[in-house]
C-alpha cells in the first residue's frame, strides 16, 4: 500500500501542475482580449505636418474625410468622460496612376518591370486619459490609386485622398 500511495499523490500533484500551467497559459495568452476598450470622448486629427510639407488643400480634405471616418468607427466606444485620440498625419502622397502594364514606363506611368505606385498616408494615433498615455499607434496605410473608380473624372484625386483616410480609420480601429 506505501507503494502505490506516493505514486497515486505524484499523479494529482502533476494534474493539479499540469492544470495551473494550462491555466496561466491561457491567461497569459488573452490579455488584450480580457481587457475592454477604453471608451473615447474626444477624436483631434492634426495634419499640421502635411502642411508644413506643402501638401496645400489636401490637408484639409484628408483631416475631414478621417474625422468623420474615425467617428464612423468608433461610434460604439464614445463615451463622456473617455480618453482623447489623437492622430498626427505626417505623410500624404498621391503617386502617378498607371495601368501596371509593361508598356506604361514609356509614358511615365510605373517602373520598365510594370509596378504600380500606391498612395500612401502614415502618421501616428496617441490615445491619452488623465494625463496618461494608454496607445500610441504609428500606422501606414497604401490603396492603389485604381480602388477609388475612373481615373477621368474631375474629382479622381479627391477620392483618392478620402480613400486612404477611411483606409486609415478602419486599421486604426483595428489596431486600438
Amino acid at each position: 500500500m506505501n507503494a502505490i500511495g506516493p505514486v497515486w499523490q505524484r499523479h494529482r500533484i502533476g494534474a493539479v501542475l499540469l492544470a495551473l500551467c494550462t491555466a496561466l497559459a491561457l491567461g497569459l495568452a488573452t490579455p488584450a482580449a480580457a481587457q475592454p476598450a477604453p471608451a473615447i470622448e474626444e477624436i483631434r486629427v492634426d495634419v499640421s505636418p502635411l502642411r508644413a510639407k506643402g501638401v496645400g488643400n489636401y490637408a484639409d480634405i484628408v483631416r475631414a474625410a478621417l474625422e468623420r471616418a474615425l467617428a464612423d468607427r468608433f461610434a460604439n466606444r464614445r463615451a463622456r468622460g473617455g480618453a482623447r485620440l489623437t492622430v498626427v498625419l505626417e505623410r500624404f502622397e498621391l503617386r502617378g496612376y498607371g495601368s501596371g502594364g509593361q508598356d506604361d514606363w514609356m509614358f511615365g506611368f510605373g517602373g520598365a518591370a510594370g509596378g504600380l505606385s500606391a498612395d500612401e498616408l502614415s502618421g501616428e494615433a496617441v490615445l491619452t486619459a488623465n494625463g496618461r498615455v494608454l496607445a500610441r499607434e504609428p500606422l501606414r496605410v497604401a490603396l492603389p490609386p485604381g480602388q477609388s473608380g475612373p481615373w477621368h473624372t474631375p474629382d479622381f484625386e479627391q477620392r483618392r485622398a478620402v480613400n486612404l483616410a477611411q483606409a486609415y480609420a478602419s486599421w486604426l480601429a483595428r489596431r486600438l
